[in-house]
């Protein structure tokens, strides 16, 4: 009975020291503008320092929907060599494409179709638009590991990180006025659990992806 009570014991400390490590690998992001307002929408990743390995992590890939003549998300963020799924939830036909260096691609997608662009191997930023609806654009932001997310609308981010160790967390926006459109600092893993980051600069949404001229091609195109 003694030995029972006392394996017992030992499975539930067990229990806790791994309750307690995962949540200490757990970190928050807080990311307020100029004027102390929650920063929406801001990419969030985080580089490991000590060659730790994540592969085992497998992110989903994104989707980029064509809806009401936009891109939505408007900004998406993915592991490199991903694939990236485009869906057409407008009933026209729109040509999209993107000459972003070695992540290039121009597709026509049809009502209510989809398409796979696979495996953009080339970090760094991928600016997307519309041949047809010239106001469109959307950006993905491939990264070079499977840790990240984006800002919430309390301008929040929240990332599980698996393996302790030195990492470099990054924010990243298309219109963030910093070097490489990015603020970055160096976190050790576990310890600190909270960050907070305020903005220098305004973030200046220079589309608002609105139709100016209600223009649309015939579907057949």
């Amino acid at each position: 009975m003694k030995r029972a009570t006392l394996t017992l014991m030992l499975l539930l400390l067990i229990s806790q020291l791994h309750i307690a490590n995962s949540l200490a690998n757990e970190i928050t992001v807080k990311v307020v503008d100029i004027d102390d307002k929650p920063a929406v929408g801001l990419a969030i990743y985080l580089l490991p320092l000590d060659a730790q390995q994540l592969d085992f992590v497998k992110p989903a890939s994104p989707v980029v929907s064509q809806s009401e003549k936009a891109f939505l998300p408007h900004i998406s963020v993915m592991e490199k060599g991903m694939s990236v799924n485009f869906i057409n939830e407008d009933n026209i036909t729109h040509h999209i494409y993107s000459v972003s260096s070695k992540n290039n691609f121009s597709f026509r997608i049809k009502k209510g179709d989809s398409k796979s662009v696979e495996q953009l191997s080339s970090i760094g930023k991928v600016l997307m638009g519309c041949n047809i609806h010239d106001w469109m654009s959307g950006y993905i932001l491939v990264v070079d590991t499977p840790l990240y997310t984006k800002t919430d609308q309390l301008g929040e981010a929240v990332i599980d990180v698996p393996v302790s160790g030195r990492y470099q967390l990054v924010i990243w926006h298309p219109q963030l006025k910093e070097k490489d459109n990015q603020l970055s600092q160096e976190i050790t893993l576990p310890g600190k659990n909270d960050f907070q980051v305020k903005l220098n600069t305004p973030i200046i949404n220079e589309n608002k992806q609105k139709n100016r001229e209600d223009f649309d091609f015939l579907e057949d195109y």
